[in-house]
């Protein structure tokens, strides 16, 4: 539900009013929602995970990898993000919400590299990124970190078979050159699979926004509504920012209409920097979980 603008003043002013600011929902200005996961839930799939971003955003992905025509740059990965009938029905007013979704993990997935993938001329793997928005309970909130991170643990718990290529080549007629055969062998010895390459190329999506004068990490919905810009950093396991996106631009309800500036941006995005180093680090302790259910990722 939107709030009226008396309630959007108000959330304004406990941010920008008070030191510490007074955010909504008692976190500190760089504090990430409490968070939790899953990872190795899906049988059948070659990787899987499923986190649970605070209490408004619940996301689950599959992978899945089979034999396909090589691109001119080796394999691919392809994503697909749809919502589940379940999530709010502000959220499904029009089909946006999957396209986008979909898109902006393509744009993380092709930082990935693929010539690794081709194992013969003309035959490469395709990783399949299927994602389910399984709860958005709010309209309007951020999927986006929640998918970006549930991506990267199931690609960390991806294995796929390892390919066996005859080492011989094949004459071809009326030449002197030889070419690489087109026999493989795909070893069913799930001992024997190999896990992905390149991942630490793999981003993170931080969620950062300037109200006057305040920075916060992850803004709820209201938050965001108050603030003079909104962006999302992709972060690197390293630290480094791959990207960044504006989510909303131009001042937001009750907020003076103060444009950013160039320091101020540079500051966010380090922020976010930051708090994306610290859950990726922080994520790793659920890849080691060896337990049931759900595991604390940021309590």
């Amino acid at each position: 539900m939107q709030l009226s603008l008396p309630e959007l003043s108000y959330t304004r002013q406990s941010l920008t009013a008070f030191e510490p600011p007074i955010r909504n929902d008692g976190r500190s200005i760089d504090q990430l929602r409490a968070l939790s996961g899953q990872v190795n839930i899906l049988p059948g799939a070659h990787g899987s995970a499923r986190i649970k971003w605070g209490s408004t955003v619940e996301v689950l992905v599959g992978i899945k990898a089979d034999v396909a025509d090589a691109t001119i740059h080796g394999g691919a990965f392809e994503a697909s993000v749809d919502v589940s009938p379940s999530v709010t029905i502000q959220n499904r007013e029009t089909d946006h919400l999957p396209s986008s979704l979909t898109s902006a993990l393509q744009d993380v997935l092709d930082a990935l590299p693929v010539d690794y993938l081709k194992f013969t001329p003309s035959k490469a793997w395709r990783i399949h990124v299927d994602v389910i928005v399984m709860l958005c309970a709010v309209p309007n909130e951020n999927i986006l970190s929640a998918l970006s991170l549930a991506t990267s643990l199931a690609l960390q718990t991806t294995k796929i078979p390892k390919i066996s290529t005859p080492n011989v080549t094949e004459m071809v007629l009326g030449s002197s050159k030889f070419e690489p055969s087109e026999e493989y062998d795909v070893d069913s010895e799930w001992d024997n699979a190999v896990p992905l390459q390149g991942l630490e190329n793999l981003s993170v999506i931080i969620t950062a926004s300037s109200v006057d004068h305040i920075l916060l990490i992850d803004p709820t919905v209201d938050e965001a509504n108050v603030a003079q810009a909104t962006y999302a950093v992709g972060v690197l396991p390293d630290g480094t920012t791959s990207y960044t996106r504006t989510i909303s631009m131009g001042g937001g309800y009750a907020s003076t209409g103060r444009a950013i500036t160039a320091e101020r941006y540079i500051s966010l995005v380090q922020a976010a920097s930051v708090a994306g180093t610290k859950l990726q680090e922080a994520s790793k302790s659920l890849l080691a979980y060896e337990g049931s259910g759900f595991f604390d990722i940021l309590p």
